[in-house]
């Protein structure tokens, strides 16, 4: 299941045509919530527990070396209301 970004809705992943949010959220039967799993993992990570200082001291390696190596990371798209 994903939420679909034209519809905003819980839709297959194997529907065709179907271009997935990667953050947001919508209301299934029954009223539960649901959110992409995407979602929820950048939400555990965007922690000062993973900061590059943080990942630095604990492994030896060196976040500014690192940071001119790899590219900016992606902004997450706009939430999806539902």
């Amino acid at each position: 299941m994903v939420i679909d970004r034209k519809s905003g809705k819980a839709v297959s992943a194997n529907k065709k045509g179907v271009k997935p949010h990667l953050a947001g959220s919508t209301t299934l039967k029954g009223k539960r919530k649901a959110v992409p799993a995407f979602e929820l993992l950048a939400k555990k990570y965007d922690d000062e527990a993973y900061s590059p200082e943080a990942v630095e001291a604990v492994t030896g390696c060196l976040h500014r070396r690192r940071d001119a190596l790899l590219p900016k990371s992606p902004t997450l798209p706009s939430t999806v209301k539902s």
